[in-house]
């Protein structure tokens, strides 16, 4: 017997939701969704474990108060991060490692890429210096960027938790109803994917650590700082993307300053681990949403193809809501 086909109002607002989110990639708002369904998901969580304890109305004011606290610390944690990476100290030591690491490359480089290069940390600087003069419109344009991002993030979690605060609101229209249904849905998938990188995290967490704490030592090629090195990838494996990129370099940047060989086998390395992170991500994800993973990993390369890295990382989100409609309507 064939399934009876989905009602005709809750058919156009699934599509009308499909669409919101392609325009959501397509006006780069995605980190204003993160930032709201994470302020969501924090919401409902405290909202669960305090529903316990407290009467209903007291629940949602414990909650809000809650997440703006759990967002402040966040926001001054994140604040402390790029003041300690960004000071004076950490530039001086990243000059020094640089400069120590050129060093160590002129022996294997030509003789004329050897001389166009800086031979000492005073002449790395001055270039760097050089660098960002020629390049301030560059840079104010990246500060711009930056500061449209803050924007996005503060604004995406007040609306997230006035969505969530406003949730329990008996709807005043069907329509209204069933847009809460979507966001309900687009929040789970949030969450498992979430869970799913964490578990990622952990695994490229344990490579790597494989990697420069076992394998390197063994072969007669120990990292400094190795253990911050596994440390710092697990932290930088929650992010997407920006997080693996910015962990990969600090691995290469300490490869080089011990052997161009040692340099050469974390790039490889990461090179290959990265590439696994892709089947990891449609596993994972895909264990958590009963997605197929050669279909979640064709989604991620196909939104990846057609929206850059914020292509990449909505793709296991919006596959998830995807999923899990198509599942509740017994079309799939």
């Amino acid at each position: 017997m064939q399934d009876a086909p989905l009602p005709r109002e809750q058919t156009a607002v699934i599509a009308a939701f499909g669409i919101a989110l392609l325009l959501v990639l397509w006006l780069q708002l995605l980190p204003a969704l993160l930032a709201a369904l994470g302020t969501y998901a924090i919401f409902e969580s405290l909202q669960r474990v305090l529903g316990h304890r407290l009467t209903p109305g007291w629940t949602r004011f414990a909650a809000v108060v809650l997440t703006l606290v759990l967002l402040a610390a966040l926001g001054v944690a994140l604040t402390q991060a790029f003041e300690l990476l960004w000071g004076k100290e950490g530039l001086a030591h990243l000059m020094r490692l640089l400069a120590d690491t050129i060093d160590r490359l002129r022996v294997f480089m030509p003789s004329d890429v050897a001389d166009s290069m800086p031979a000492t940390a005073d002449e790395t600087q001055l270039a760097v210096s050089h660098w960002l003069r020629t390049h301030s419109r560059d840079l104010q344009h990246w500060g711009n960027r930056a500061l449209r991002l803050a924007a996005y993030l503060l604004v995406g979690s007040a609306i997230g938790l006035l969505v969530a605060f406003y949730d329990h609101a008996p709807p005043r229209s069907c329509w209204i109803a069933l847009c809460r249904q979507r966001l309900a849905i687009l929040s789970q998938g949030f969450n498992n994917v979430v869970a799913a990188q964490v578990r990622i995290a952990a695994v490229n967490a344990i490579l790597t650590g494989v990697f420069v704490l076992a394998a390197l030592p063994l072969a007669g090629w120990p990292l400094p700082f190795a253990r911050t090195l596994v440390v710092f990838t697990f932290a930088m494996g929650l992010v997407p993307i920006v997080g693996n990129l910015m962990s990969n370099a600090a691995i290469v940047l300490v490869g080089l300053s011990v052997s161009t060989g040692v340099g050469i086998a974390c790039l490889v390395f990461l090179v290959v681990v990265h590439k696994l992170e892709y089947f990891l991500n449609a596993h994972f994800v895909g264990s958590r949403t009963r997605i197929a993973p050669y279909a979640l990993l064709a989604a991620m390369l196909a939104g990846e193809a057609a929206f850059g890295a914020a292509g990449l990382v909505a793709a296991p989100i919006f596959c998830a809501w995807l999923a899990r409609e198509l599942q509740d309507a017994q079309v799939v």
